[in-house]
């Protein structure tokens, strides 16, 4: 929704108000651009905050399998072995 809304509002920034230099459509234009940005931010804020609470709720309603024990850390995370 983002992306169209951002494409729409160029191409009415551009085409009308740039080159048929009609100030308010270029000033809608330039308006509807940052509601698209900050939509889009909303919308990338609002999946990660879900993401996150959907992959709690997984890990904590989830019993540990049989043979669930601390997984190992090298030392050094850059050497496997």
């Amino acid at each position: 929704m983002a992306a169209w809304l951002l494409h729409g509002s160029l191409i009415l920034r551009v085409v009308v108000g740039d080159l048929r230099e009609i100030r308010g459509a270029w000033q809608l234009g330039g308006a509807l651009n940052i509601a698209a940005v900050l939509l889009f931010v909303l919308t990338a804020a609002t999946s990660s905050v879900t993401a996150t609470r959907r992959a709690a709720a997984v890990s904590t309603t989830t019993p540990p399998g049989p043979d669930a024990g601390p997984v190992p850390v090298p030392a050094d995370p850059r050497n496997d072995r």
